[in-house]
């Protein structure tokens, strides 16, 4: 594809995202690109897709997260949040285009989202939390585990026992029944199973039900 025709607004490409196109030359369109430190650059599209410019010229070294040596996990996060909010290649872009989830114009520099995050602690992702269907923004996230993160999920029902609100998981953990007969009782079975009837309520073992015993 013809360096005129593609678009390469929104790409994260080494250690340059690039912010949008300034205008075509014979050899090549010419993109404004956002180092990781801040500063900003002019690179043809050839010099991008060959990453052949992979940073501003800064030696990569002093921001140690995107080192010669591979990306770190805090920069691997907020590579993959601009990704996902931007490049319509990705997977999951249009997932968040319609929730119009965005990516704040701060973070957009690395620097910027380090500053406010901090590094990520191990085993954690990015979370945006308390507002799920809110932007990527500095008082919406938190590094969390992956359990939290689930539990945060848009698609999660929640059920109120005991003056508290939970996920299925939760109040599994929560009340020590298992999960699928939760899930089967609140969920699936036609019966209108209320939670406190279906947290305290035996369960009766297969062979018994087969019985009638």
């Amino acid at each position: 594809m013809r360096g005129k025709r593609l678009d390469m607004t929104g790409l994260v490409i080494s250690h340059l995202f690039v912010v949008k196109k300034l205008a075509s030359k014979t050899s090549g369109a010419l993109w404004l690109c956002r180092c990781v430190c801040g500063k900003e650059i002019s690179v043809i599209t050839g010099n991008l897709t060959r990453k052949y410019n992979k940073s501003c010229g800064c030696q990569r070294g002093i921001h140690r997260h995107t080192s010669v040596h591979g990306k770190s996990p805090t920069y691997s996060s907020w590579s993959s949040m601009v990704a996902r909010c931007t490049q319509p290649s990705n997977p999951a872009f249009h997932h968040y285009k319609k929730r119009g989830i965005k990516v704040c114009d701060l973070w957009r520099i690395f620097d910027n989202f380090l500053a406010d995050m901090g590094e990520r602690p191990e085993n954690t992702t990015l979370d945006r939390h308390p507002n799920n269907d809110g932007n990527y923004e500095p008082g919406n996230c938190r590094w969390t585990s992956k359990i939290e993160q689930a539990n945060n999920r848009i698609t999660n029902v929640r059920f109120d026992y005991r003056g508290k609100s939970y996920t299925l998981a939760e109040l599994s953990r929560e009340t020590g029944v298992v999960k699928d007969v939760l899930r089967t009782r609140l969920c699936r079975s036609k019966k209108q199973w209320t939670v406190e009837a279906a947290i305290h309520t035996p369960v009766i073992p297969r062979a018994l039900r087969r019985s009638g015993g």
